[in-house]
């Protein structure tokens, strides 16, 4: 392991073993941005260090793009994604915020026909309070 003292954060030289396919795809994508193998797989180490997820999602520009479109909304972030597909999916009648699924939304909007969607929404909401109390 070699090292660079000559800053504050030292960079440290370490070996590792990859598969032969990983490196000429790593290559590749070097070469495209004129940049080093290293230098590429020090960007993804950096970017990914405080990343623990079992789970994690990771969306190419291709994927991002079309989000931004449906949403509406520029992305730069996980938690910026997060937030803009929650508003999607909140529906406000008067000063009440309600989540609803996407199922339940694309179902309303398919049965929202000729109507304002605020009015159809009161229009159901009334109706199926007026149900539960026994009203209707």
């Amino acid at each position: 392991m070699d090292t660079d003292t000559t800053t504050d954060n030292p960079l440290v030289r370490v070996s590792v073993y990859v598969r032969d396919d990983l490196l000429r795809k790593a290559d590749e994508y070097a070469k495209r941005r004129g940049q080093s193998v290293e230098q590429i797989l020090e960007r993804q180490l950096y970017r990914y260090q405080d990343l623990e997820s079992k789970k994690p999602i990771t969306l190419d520009d291709v994927q991002r793009q079309h989000l931004e479109k449906l949403l509406g909304k520029n992305i730069t972030t996980a938690d910026e994604l997060v937030s803009f597909v929650q508003r999607a999916l909140n529906v406000q009648v008067g000063d009440i915020d309600l989540t609803l699924t996407p199922y339940l939304l694309d179902r309303l909007h398919t049965r929202c026909i000729g109507m304002e969607w605020d009015k159809f929404l009161r229009q159901i909401i009334v109706r199926a309070l007026e149900e539960y109390c026994g009203l209707r």
